[in-house]
């Protein structure tokens, strides 16, 4: 009887004081959407108040009824509200309805699922050979599922590379490892994902080669030089005459030398190329620029006798090493030529040369022309010899001039 008795007072005290009830007492949406809830008044009059609090360390404010975001329809049950557009920054918030100044006994704590987040990415930056760990975070309500990683454009992710739930790591990184990298993973509010770049620098590396390339000038003309280098960052390019200072008062900017009046005299400089950016530098390239003019030939003399055809020349090679000489035979000095391009000696000569299988029969007591021109890195020389002889009445005798210019290289050799 007497707990009969204690419950009746603890009702009456209840519909006295307008208690309200907010149910349910916990709702859960994805980030986006909408809650909703219902106060639900005992037998009163006075409408109940919504009231909000965002975080537990406040206290709980009123909505006011012209709140965009909050809207209600009145029913036998109660006032059931929705409050639009929950974001995962609100998660946590809870709710409560109070009549007379008393609140509900429990609240409502909103949770807000969200897709993953992915931070902490950007650009990183490995030197070529190189190992690198990306790290990153994932925020995510509930925990987001596996990570999977892919590459832009469908290129395949490196076969040594790993990851996990909170980085990526590439093993002796490559520069065509270099590009955008997408880590994906999902949940039920939805799939997120993160990007970052993966840059791989490289020393230089010189678009010509590696070596000395030889060039020539004119005295007093002009001529550019140029170096190419690829590299990650990319590098400078600057060039070092010896001797110096350069004879020539050479200009460079953006890896080209331009010599705009060459030295007076013939000479040779050599240009080293430098190639430097942050990983290292390199200079295994250079120029030999040699200073002159085009080179002569004169005092040819050729003789036949039986199967043997000696020849003899001199020359100037103009300040620069001769390239070739050009030999052209014809049949009297009007008839048909047979040319032949060897590479020159680098002084003049004798040279005695048996006339086998010459491929031109030379026929007795002819007359021939021979013609003889040099060139050097500048081009044909503007001075050529030319001797006509006669063969001597011993038969018919062929020699390939092949062989004839190959014997004589054989002699120079020697």
């Amino acid at each position: 009887m007497k707990l009969f008795i204690v419950a009746v007072i603890l009702a009456l005290s209840t519909w006295a004081n307008g208690q309200v009830t907010i149910l349910p007492a916990d709702v859960t949406v994805n980030e986006g959407n909408d809650a909703e809830f219902t106060c639900s008044p005992f037998n009163i009059a006075t409408l109940p108040v919504l009231q909000i609090r965002p975080d537990s360390g406040s206290a709980f404010i009123n909505i006011e009824a012209s709140d965009p975001r909050l809207s209600f329809v009145d029913s036998d049950d109660g006032r059931t509200y929705t409050y639009s557009d929950l974001q995962r920054g609100e998660d946590g918030t809870q709710f409560t309805c109070s009549v007379n100044g008393i609140p509900a006994p429990t609240p409502v704590t909103i949770t807000v699922n969200f897709p993953p987040t992915f931070t902490v990415l950007g650009v990183q930056t490995v030197v070529e050979g190189m190992n690198i760990e990306v790290t990153f975070t994932v925020d995510a309500r509930p925990a987001a599922a596996e990570v999977s990683l892919t590459r832009a454009g469908g290129a395949a992710v490196p076969d040594d590379t790993t990851y996990d739930a909170n980085s990526v790591s590439f093993v002796d990184v490559q520069r065509a490892d270099a590009g955008e990298y997408t880590l994906t993973s999902g949940n039920v509010a939805g799939e997120g994902s993160g990007t970052f770049t993966l840059n791989v620098e490289y020393a230089p590396e010189f678009t010509e080669g590696s070596g000395t390339m030889d060039r020539a000038v004119m005295v007093g003309g002009s001529i550019t030089l140029s170096c190419a280098a690829t590299g990650n960052p990319d590098p400078t390019i600057s060039f070092t005459p010896s001797p110096s200072p350069d004879p020539h008062g050479a200009t460079e900017s953006n890896g080209v030398l331009t010599i705009a009046n060459a030295a007076d005299e013939p000479g040779l400089v050599t240009y080293q190329c430098m190639a430097t950016n942050d990983v290292d530098s390199i200079s295994t390239l250079s120029y030999a620029l040699y200073t002159g003019v085009l080179p002569t030939v004169s005092n040819l003399v050729v003789m036949q006798t039986g199967n043997t055809v000696t020849i003899n020349w001199s020359f100037t090679d103009g300040g620069i090493p001769l390239r070739f000489l050009t030999f052209e035979l014809r049949f009297e000095s009007t008839g048909p030529t047979v040319t032949r391009i060897e590479n020159a000696p680098n002084t003049g000569t004798t040279v005695s040369v048996d006339v086998e299988s010459m491929g031109v029969f030379l026929e007795e007591n002819t007359r021939y022309t021979l013609t003889v021109t040099a060139s050097n890195l500048l081009g044909d020389g503007s001075q050529a010899a030319e001797q006509i002889f006669m063969t001597a009445g011993a038969g018919v005798f062929s020699v390939s001039i092949l062989s004839m210019l190959l014997m004589v290289l054989v002699a120079l050799a020697l």
